[in-house]
């Protein structure tokens, strides 16, 4: 009960990967939408299948995770005097083009300093499991579908736990990541480079 924390949800079927990718700081919940009326809203005609809406979101996935690999560690650089941002050398651009996205990057902003988010994956059928089995650091445990629902918890239940020392009053770790002791995400650039050089003084 010690690891907890709390992710966002953004649905995979109706929102660009850039924009998750952007606005992932601690924790993203990986679900699809359901809803036709918000395909409606959001300029769709139609709410896809339930096995369309899933390839989506294992494409969209593939995508943001690119774009968070696209910075490597030291990529910011932040020099005053020279005026330099971020070095070029260091960035990665993805060039994906797939069944439901085309997107350049790298992003236009750094990653967060846990890198890659923690992503959480609702139980939501088959095609949902083989997403977990992929990529995703855990499932979602959800409240409920009404707002409070979710205060009830934070107000009735927290503090109880908080009362019986199962849960903790402060953090002493920087990110969800670490508070989760999950490793540090490492882009797919650098473990190509490692290989590389582990090959050179093999």
């Amino acid at each position: 009960m010690q690891q907890r924390g709390i992710v966002a949800m953004m649905p995979t079927t109706l929102v660009s990967a850039a924009s998750v990718a952007v606005a992932s700081l601690a924790g993203r919940n990986v679900v699809t939408s359901f809803n036709g009326a918000e395909a409606q809203d959001l300029g769709m005609g139609r709410m896809p299948s339930h096995d369309e809406r899933h390839e989506r979101t294992e494409e969209f996935v593939a995508v943001v995770e690119g774009l968070w690999d696209g910075w490597e560690n030291d990529a910011l650089v932040l020099d005053k005097v020279s005026g330099r941002f971020v070095d070029p050398a260091k960035m990665e651009v993805l060039k994906h083009a797939g069944k439901y996205f085309t997107v350049k990057g790298p992003l236009t902003c750094p990653p967060s300093p846990q890198r890659c988010p923690v992503l959480v994956q609702p139980d939501d059928g088959e095609p949902a499991r083989r997403i977990a089995a992929g990529v995703a650091d855990s499932f979602d445990v959800n409240p409920g579908y009404l707002s409070h629902r979710m205060q009830d918890f934070a107000e009735l239940v927290v503090p109880e736990l908080q009362r019986r020392g199962l849960f903790r009053t402060a953090y002493d770790v920087p990110t969800l990541r670490d508070q989760l002791g999950l490793p540090q995400h490492r882009s797919r650039w650098d473990l190509t480079r490692q290989a590389a050089r582990q090959a050179q003084t093999a």
